[in-house]
């Protein structure tokens, strides 16, 4: 359907001004504004093997895979090779392919395709050519186009909304709080708070609030929604009993981390791997949402008691990548129920060699 390129290989020499870099961050932030600088030598060199234009596509294909951004306007700038170049002609409407590259179809094309095994991830130039695309004729793409790119608008108004929403909630909030903080003045709890009884608190008015919830055990925080509601009466409550502050303090955090840190987390990318020694003895079957964080934690021994610290399990010959954690848990546990021959066939299924698997650029 359409050529596509990548980026210079080497990373180049940066200059306070010149010409436009774009890498992966400036196209995951839609922001293009704000880049680093190179040379006009070295643009123009890299200019000579591929032009950025007016209508071209750009699109991730190294840590983050398959986001994409349509060049909409008049470009002079040259790109890393962790961005692939889909340049524009008379078959497509960049804008369709732009939207399509999105879709949840071509996305499934592009994970089929990914190497997972590397780090980071990524997916090799040649395999996005062969990746599948669905193309109407000119005029129903137009149609298509003009449609998505409205309800892009739509959802851009939107956001603007609930950003400003957010903001008026928040000022509500402090303005609700504050009209319970009266009570601080009483003499009661000045004498409590001189003889060491509460905790120090800044002047802001949500702090005096918390202080309030503690003081009168019953807080000042019904009526209050939403995320911050939640916050309050968790805090509140967990000053409702007798406690040192240590441990009243440990019982906040311990309740707040198990309702909001793991909120998202079932919708994770979840990784399972097989690390073995150096003469391939002994094996461990893990599981983890950032495989390559976890395999350097394996390599330095962070933890000098775990099994794999233990046993100079420093090498990974084996991985495979799920689209969420949930699946992964379920397949490191279907792993370690089976037999060392079967976990060594699935090895030697793609690294025959028992080599240590390692990043790797085309």
């Amino acid at each position: 359907v359409a050529k596509y390129y990548d980026g210079t290989h080497q990373t180049p020499k940066y200059v306070e001004e010149g010409i436009p870099f774009y890498s992966v961050e400036h196209v995951t932030a839609n922001q293009f504004s704000k880049t680093k600088f190179i040379t006009n030598e070295v643009f123009e060199k890299e200019n000579k093997r591929v032009k950025l234009e007016r209508g071209d596509i750009l699109m991730t294909r190294i840590g983050d895979i398959g986001t994409s951004r349509l060049i909409d306007w008049d470009v002079n700038a040259s790109f890393y090779v962790s961005l692939a170049l889909l340049k524009q002609n008379e078959t497509f409407n960049s804008t369709y392919l732009n939207q399509f590259i999105s879709s949840r179809f071509f996305q499934n094309e592009l994970w089929k395709r990914t190497i997972h095994v590397a780090f980071p991830k990524k997916i090799n130039l040649g395999e996005i050519g062969n990746c599948k695309v669905k193309l109407p004729n000119l005029k129903e793409q137009q149609k298509i186009a003009s449609y998505l790119s409205a309800l892009d608008d739509e959802i851009e108004a939107v956001q603007v909304q609930i950003e400003q929403t957010q903001v008026f909630k928040k000022g509500c909030c402090s303005s609700y709080l504050c009209s319970h903080c009266e009570r601080l003045s009483s003499p009661s709890l000045r004498a409590r708070h001189e003889r060491g009884n509460l905790p120090q608190v800044s002047n802001h008015s949500t702090c005096k609030a918390l202080r309030c919830c503690m003081v009168n055990r019953n807080p000042c925080v019904k009526g209050i929604e939403g995320s911050v509601g939640i916050v309050l009466q968790e805090i509140a409550s967990a000053f409702a009993k007798p406690r040192n502050d240590g441990k009243k303090i440990e019982l906040i955090k311990s309740r707040l981390l198990r309702r909001f840190a793991t909120r998202n987390d079932h919708m994770k990318p979840g990784y399972v791997y097989i690390m073995t020694n150096k003469n391939n003895t002994t094996l461990y079957v893990g599981v983890t949402s950032d495989l390559e964080r976890r395999v350097k934690e394996h390599k330095s021994k962070n933890d000098p008691k775990s099994f794999t610290a233990r046993y100079d399990l420093n090498k990974l010959v084996y991985h495979e990548a799920h689209q969420m954690i949930g699946d992964a848990i379920a397949r490191e546990k279907q792993l370690k129920a089976g037999n060392r021959a079967k976990k060594i066939a699935l090895i030697e299924s793609i690294n025959p060699e028992w080599q240590d698997l390692i990043i790797g650029d085309e």
